[in-house]
């Protein structure tokens, strides 16, 4: 078999050819990337293209560097090579990765790639909207939060949207407040109260 080399699109549409979650996909595919490049044959001579292995185990094999014989079954190989065929590593990694899209400890993204890339955290750099820091009181900033596309209207989008009605609402509630404080401050000066 012939290897080839993916770029971080076709890595997005091979995630999605495997069945992966669509929301997921930028993240497996930077994932892959870190892994291996892209490749999805071994060095020649090696049976996967990472034979130090967090396991120790014989080699990681194809973009998402599968653990053999570690997964033997996951994506429907039986064997190494047939865990070399880039869909069927794919849908390998569309197993362990199990539909959670979080990348942190404790769940199978983290537990499968993440923990073992070095430097911690590398698949950031090849994500193509890189993910911002959470705002403060977790409200979503317009566009995209992590991986994720918020979805919009017309060209606005729903944490825009919800962001403005947010601050409507506070700038309502600070003007009712300070319309209400100058009211009984107004009031009790004409009764000769202090205020």
């Amino acid at each position: 078999m012939a290897g080839q080399h993916f770029s971080y699109p076709q890595l997005e549409t091979l995630w999605d050819r495997a069945g992966g979650p669509r929301n997921m996909a930028p993240v497996m595919a930077a994932i892959a990337e870190v892994e291996s490049g892209g490749d999805s044959e071994p060095t020649p001579g090696k049976l996967g293209n990472n034979p130090d292995t967090a396991t120790g185990l014989p080699g990681a094999v194809g973009p998402w560097q599968i653990e053999w014989p570690l997964y033997q079954g996951y994506g429907g190989a039986s064997t190494p090579e047939q865990m070399l065929d880039p869909l069927t590593n794919a849908r390998a990694a569309v197993e362990l990765a199990a539909g959670d899209p979080s990348t942190a400890p404790g769940h199978p993204i983290w537990d499968n790639w993440i923990q073992w890339e070095h430097p911690a955290g590398a698949y950031r750099r090849f994500l193509s909207h890189p993910a911002a820091p959470a705002p403060p009181g977790g409200l979503l900033l317009p566009g995209k939060v992590g991986p994720f596309t918020v979805p919009g209207i017309g060209g606005l989008n729903y944490a825009l949207i919800g962001q403005a009605a947010l601050t409507a609402v506070l700038v309502a509630g600070g003007a009712a407040a300070a319309v209400i404080g100058a009211a009984r401050i107004a009031r009790s000066t004409r009764r000769g109260e202090q205020p």
